[in-house]
């Protein structure tokens, strides 16, 4: 028998790295690029290669974050421009909105005021000729109707410029149908300002019915009953 034996080589302790050129490239903020290149020896140690690798990557970190902190900059500044643009934008927003609620606000009151008259003098012609229950007739009820449609028509404009104004500060986006609801509760909340707020009062009602008859009474009420 041999008495041959087998040997297990070990592995050096710091391995070599073949010679090599390297290059590092880091994309920047701006389509810029930074680019950093060096080389290794045969004779360069796996712990030096680790050493030189990792002081690579922390200057082009470095230097990545450099151009990162203008780029923020700049963006920060940008923003507080637009920032600034639209405070003033819902500044102005605010005073359009609210002068043109009191313009409508105020022709309603006139309209109210023109109607008022015009019934109270018809009202009076009719006393003084004829007995019985005043009901507007010809042109007097068409210029009573148009009264009212006007002032339907402005509480209809100022519904939607406050639905607008609230979509633009509820601070979130409406959804669907959102925007029509809102919309269609702005009028409905307008029309109960201008007729049911009195036509609906008890008092009102119980002065009314002392007034007239039972039948007309329920009349008045199927017609404020069938307004949305």
């Amino acid at each position: 028998m041999s008495d041959a034996k087998v040997h297990k080589l070990k592995a050096p302790a710091d391995p070599l790295v073949p010679a090599i050129d390297l290059s590092i490239i880091q994309n920047l903020p701006g389509d810029r690029q930074i680019q950093v290149k060096t080389c290794f020896l045969q004779s360069t140690g796996q712990k030096e290669v680790d050493h030189i690798m990792d002081s690579l990557f922390r200057a082009g970190d470095r230097q990545k974050a450099k151009y990162d902190l203008a780029s923020l900059h700049d963006d920060l500044v940008k923003h507080e421009k637009t920032l600034a643009v639209s405070l003033e934008d819902l500044a102005r927003l605010d005073v359009e909105h609210e002068a043109a609620k009191v313009a409508r606000e105020n022709e309603v009151r006139n309209l109210s005021i023109e109607r008022e008259k015009l019934y109270q003098t018809s009202l009076q012609a009719h006393s003084s000729t004829r007995s019985g229950a005043y009901k507007p007739q010809g042109a007097t009820k068409s210029r009573l109707d148009s009264f009212s449609k006007q002032a339907e028509s402005f509480s209809q404009a100022q519904a939607k410029a406050d639905a607008a104004y609230f979509a633009v500060n509820c601070g979130r986006a409406l959804q669907g149908e959102e925007a029509e609801d809102v919309g269609r509760h702005f009028l409905k909340a307008y029309r109960w300002q201008y007729i049911f707020s009195g036509a609906g009062h008890p008092r009102f009602q119980g002065i009314v019915k002392g007034l007239i008859g039972e039948a007309q009474m329920k009349r008045i009420e199927a017609a404020l009953g069938a307004l949305p």
